[in-house]
């Protein structure tokens, strides 16, 4: 079986052999005659009416047949191919992912409480059970780390103003922040119940500063840029105090509380449980999370168990993910196998952030450039990534 060129393809009918329509007779022409339609015609436009239904049946016929040679049928055919593999590889790794246990996802963000509560962890067991912990809600930390992120909030308001502070744009959001920010320290003024440890004076301290601040500003109605740097300045001591704070409080909750669950799992199990950190672009190279866990795992399971990803949006996302990079070890394992340097290359690299190409596309693509008269750099290393 043979396919014609595209040459021939526009003379005859048959696309191949077999296959075709015979597009021969030139289409008759149709006139915009009300008695064939009972004048109903008159719904279209006459130029577009008459135009549509003038339209060259071959033409149309090169429209519709997308799959109008072998070569064309066989590139499609592949797509197919690869979009049903992928399809199964997906309802795979899925059922993968429920398959890994115990497994810990420890993210930044409650779905009941919502961000800044500090870490909860949710921990999967193979019975089923699944449990739930939020070490640090019950303490002082959130309010430690929203004091702190409050100069953050007001720098939003202000920078997009820095050269044109006389405008009006900034007022109205910054009068609106700030009542919400006379709120809570209208509360902390107020609160008298036990606070055991709480910093208080620090952070009345802090919002006296930035109410003062907000105030001056908003009656001037215009700000500085070296009076806003000011400020920040000034306040930057309570404010890294404020960190430490909270950052003390989470590091103490967390230990205690995973300690715990590593004492009722037992030396056995702890051995084999995964971690998933859900995270984003701007902690994603280091956090408190991975540290936590890099010091509480075995040590020869750090690198092997514990997957931090800015991709997963929810916690199916999260155990979708483990089953993809876990179970691709063993799909790159017993595929591609691990005797010589070129199969070891592929197994690791599946399940790894690297493509697992990178080993013959970088020579490509030097090959590429230099056909082009561009030196190419050197490829980044591992330990270049992470620097």
């Amino acid at each position: 079986m043979y396919c014609k060129t595209m040459d021939e393809k526009r003379n005859v009918a048959n696309i191949c052999p077999k296959v075709g329509i015979t597009m021969d007779t030139p289409n008759k022409k149709m006139t915009n005659g009300k008695n064939k339609c009972g004048g109903m015609q008159d719904l279209h436009r006459k130029d577009l009416f008459e135009e549509i239904l003038n339209l060259s049946e071959q033409h149309l016929n090169d429209v519709v047949t997308y799959r109008k040679d072998c070569n064309r049928e066989m590139v499609l055919t592949f797509r197919e191919l690869n979009l049903h593999g992928r399809a199964n590889y997906a309802n795979f790794i899925k059922n993968v992912g429920r398959n890994i246990y115990p497994l810990i996802i420890a993210s930044d963000h409650d779905n009941e409480q919502g961000s800044g509560v500090g870490t909860t962890f949710t921990l999967y067991l193979e019975d089923g059970h699944e449990l739930k912990i939020t070490p640090a809600l019950s303490t002082y930390y959130e309010i430690y780390k929203c004091v702190s992120h409050t100069f953050l909030g007001l720098s939003v308001i202000l920078t997009p103003f820095l050269n044109n502070p006389t405008a009006k744009g900034w007022q109205k959001p910054m009068l609106n922040y700030r009542e919400i920010i006379q709120k809570a320290h209208a509360s902390l003024v107020a609160s008298t119940a036990d606070q055991k440890g709480f910093k208080k004076e620090l952070v009345n301290q802090l919002m006296t500063s930035i109410l003062e601040f907000m105030g001056s500003v908003l009656e001037k109605e215009s700000f500085t840029f070296e009076e806003w740097k000011s400020f920040n300045a000034n306040n930057f001591p309570g404010i890294k105090k404020c960190m430490i704070l909270a950052t003390q409080t989470q590091a103490n909750e967390n230990v205690e509380a995973l300690l715990k669950w590593k004492k009722m799992m037992g030396p056995k199990i702890w051995r084999e449980v995964f971690v998933l950190i859900p995270t984003v672009w701007p902690v994603g190279a280091g956090n408190p999370r991975l540290e936590l866990f890099r010091n509480l795992l075995d040590k020869d399971k750090v690198n092997t168990n514990i997957i931090m990803s800015e991709f997963p949006r929810n916690v199916e996302e999260c155990r979708t993910l483990v089953g993809r990079v876990v179970g691709d070890r063993g799909i790159g394992r017993f595929v591609f196998g691990n005797t010589t340097c070129e199969q070891q290359m592929k197994t690791v690299g599946l399940s790894t952030g690297i493509d697992f190409v990178t080993d013959d596309a970088i020579p490509a693509l030097h090959e590429a450039l230099e056909n082009k008269g561009i030196e190419p750099r050197p490829y980044l290393t591992a330990t270049e990534k992470s620097d």
